[in-house]
């Protein structure tokens, strides 16, 4: 973008928006995106949260993405109906990709004989590609990935540095996965017999569906039977936990340090903030939205807002927290009863 003369009218077209300030203004060459409050003059800023609007007055910004009631206080303002979808778009543009191998086999990669590249696929430098494995056309693999026998990789797939897919893994197409993502390790499951830990062997597997985007040293494991799955669309965080035979519903969003416990649920459209659980076996419906740490003891209702240990609707979570606050004054009060009570008692018995 830097070689490219790019202007707050090219901003203002990609973003579907109206620029609100003058066509000399309109004609300044920006170079890039930054926060309002780092921004120069030759950047475009954005505000979607009124808590910052504060700062727009001493904002030096070439422009600031928002909407009609940004335009009321900022005298250069790029318009738009969905100001969150026209930073998406605006950031694209001045977005660098990572280098990325070229396509073929690096001369230091080890794929086996029987593996299937597809047409326009990169195998980075290290990577293993063990027996009857498929990589899909274009698909990525940077440096020292290893991918399991029997793995089946779709199209158009980018797997980052050391991602590791155990055998028989699935994964479809247009899937993202993040530096050091391991997928398809045994779940965690023992039974203790005759003074020893002995291990449940997992004989599943792990398929994740379209579109899915997966962050660095997140964890998947196989199925005890059957797979743990993640549904089509979904995007999961850095350090997040799946343990076996784990549904994850199609485009669920799933926070840092998340954990799910084995065959557990989670339903189409649910929102699990950072740090945050569900117990073995139990469902999470369609459309929940569980809070930061909170944890899910029981099956929820479709639309339910979580927080808590255990969950909670949010509501009474907040009542319950108000209602701590007074506990301190609580007892006091009732210690100051008991005391009066006791004098009352002693007066009536002499």
């Amino acid at each position: 973008m830097a070689e490219q003369r790019f202007t707050v009218a090219d901003a203002a077209a990609l973003c579907r928006g109206h620029f609100t300030g003058s066509t000399d203004e309109a004609g300044v060459v920006i170079d890039g995106v930054a926060a309002i409050h780092t921004c120069g003059p030759t950047k475009v800023s954005w505000l979607t949260d009124d808590r910052h609007g504060s700062e727009l007055a001493d904002c030096p910004a070439a422009a600031v993405v928002g909407s009609k009631s940004v335009a009321e206080r900022f005298p250069r303002t790029i318009v738009c109906d969905d100001p969150e979808m026209s930073m998406v778009r605006l950031l694209g543009a001045f977005h660098v990709p990572l280098e990325a191998p070229s396509p073929g086999i690096h001369p230091s990669a080890v794929v086996d004989s029987t593996a299937r590249i597809g047409e326009g696929a990169a195998i980075g430098p290290l990577c293993v590609v063990k027996s009857n494995a498929v990589i899909g056309a274009r698909s990525v693999l940077h440096g020292q990935c290893s991918v399991g026998a029997d793995v089946a990789i779709g199209d158009d797939c980018t797997l980052y540095d050391q991602v590791v897919l155990y055998d028989r893994v699935t994964i479809r197409n247009r899937v993202i996965l993040h530096s050091h993502v391991t997928i398809g390790a045994d779940g965690f499951g023992y039974i203790f017999r005759d003074g020893a830990h002995h291990r449940y062997p997992h004989i599943g597997s792990v398929l994740i569906e379209d579109d899915v985007e997966i962050g660095a040293n997140t964890c998947i494991d196989r199925g005890k039977v059957g797979p743990t799955t993640i549904g089509a669309g979904c995007k999961i965080d850095n350090l997040v936990q799946v343990g076996h035979n784990v549904e994850i519903g199609p485009l669920s969003v799933v926070a840092g340090q998340c954990g799910f416990g084995g065959s557990s649920k989670l339903g189409t459209g649910v929102l699990m903030a950072g740090h945050a659980g569900v117990v073995d076996g139990k469902v999470v419906a369609d459309g929940s939205m569980v809070g930061v740490k909170a944890c899910v003891f029981n099956h929820t209702k479709p639309g339910e807002r979580l927080m808590g240990v255990p969950a909670v609707d949010d509501r009474q979570f907040k009542r319950d927290i108000v209602r701590r606050k007074k506990l301190e004054k609580l007892f006091d009060r009732v210690a100051e009863l008991e005391a009066r009570l006791a004098s009352i008692q002693a007066g009536e018995a002499s």
